[in-house]
């Protein structure tokens, strides 16, 4: 231990509600999150895409920005909070996109967000370029906040949906 230094410096400590019985306490070092944030099977997935590497580095970029945690889940990079899914990039034929997980209750103020197909929640960013993220920054910065904000968990019973 460093000199000064106190178990509780190298521990970060979370509460969490369990059931109607108190909450749990559970620690984690905080060496690990002052590490670098990025999933390495996120790399290995990127490194592996045939289209739309740049663009989904910078989309990447700009959600590790916004404090998400990087996960694989369906085949593509998701990010999530406290556990929670909110936003996954994904690639497509004709473009990649930023997939909003609960989209449908996001506000929409500058009309981007796109229904994929059938689904209920699910609303999407779609991008042909890396200058077209670059620009988007700020916007899709507000948005990924919002939808931290917006109920992102899902009701009880209700599936999650693919992209």
């Amino acid at each position: 231990m460093a000199e000064g230094a106190t178990r509780l410096d190298l521990v970060s400590i979370r509460c969490e509600p369990v059931g109607s019985l108190g909450i749990a306490v559970k620690t984690f070092p905080k060496q690990a999150q002052s590490m670098d944030v990025r999933n390495r099977k996120v790399d290995a997935l990127l490194r592996k895409a045939k289209k739309w590497q740049a663009e989904s580095k910078e989309l990447r970029r700009i959600i590790l920005d916004c404090g998400l945690t990087e996960e694989v889940k369906w085949r593509q990079p998701c990010y999530t909070l406290q556990g929670k899914n909110i936003v996954l990039i994904s690639g497509f034929k004709e473009y990649c996109a930023l997939a909003f997980v609960k989209g449908a209750l996001l506000e929409d103020p500058e009309h981007i967000l796109v229904r994929p197909g059938k689904v209920q929640a699910g609303r999407m960013i779609r991008f042909t370029s890396v200058r077209e993220i670059a620009e988007m920054e700020p916007v899709l910065k507000a948005y990924i906040r919002r939808s931290c904000g917006s109920g992102a968990s899902r009701p009880e019973g209700e599936a999650q949906e693919d992209f």
